[in-house]
């Protein structure tokens, strides 16, 4: 005689799509922005410090044109490495809201990410334009 069991079978639950792919995206996204936002602060701040510093060798005090370590950082570091994270975060944003990894998060991550983009071009056509006057 076979013994049969009626015991009631569980079904698994419905496993919820992973955010992983969002989640990193929003990160790499969130830092290339602030990391933009500081490039973009230290690029103001040099323009007061060389404007003052002008000013002050035409009214002859001789300031000297102040440290320029933040701007040369802020330019062969911080650009090329925000717009690295940008393109990444962009990439991933991309793939997160496609097969639904973090829908939220990667639409906010290609937000950002574009916001970076259009920064950096925006200082390409800005330096290619007026370097010829």
């Amino acid at each position: 005689m076979s013994e049969s069991t009626n015991t009631p079978s569980v079904a698994p639950a419905p496993l919820k799509p992973r955010r992983a792919v969002g989640v990193t995206a929003f990160v790499l996204g969130l830092l290339g922005f602030v990391g933009d936002l500081v490039v973009v602060l230290i690029g103001i701040a040099s323009l007061f410090t060389v404007t003052s510093d002008l000013l002050g060798l035409v009214s002859g005090r001789n300031t000297g044109f102040g440290d320029y370590g933040s701007v040369f950082i802020a330019v062969v570091i911080g650009v090329p490495f925000d717009t690295l994270l940008a393109v990444i975060a962009l990439i991933l944003g991309i793939v997160a809201v496609a097969r639904n990894r973090g829908r939220t998060l990667g639409v906010i991550a290609i937000v950002l990410s574009a916001l970076v983009l259009i920064t950096r071009i925006l200082l390409v056509v800005t330096v290619l334009t007026n370097a010829h006057h």
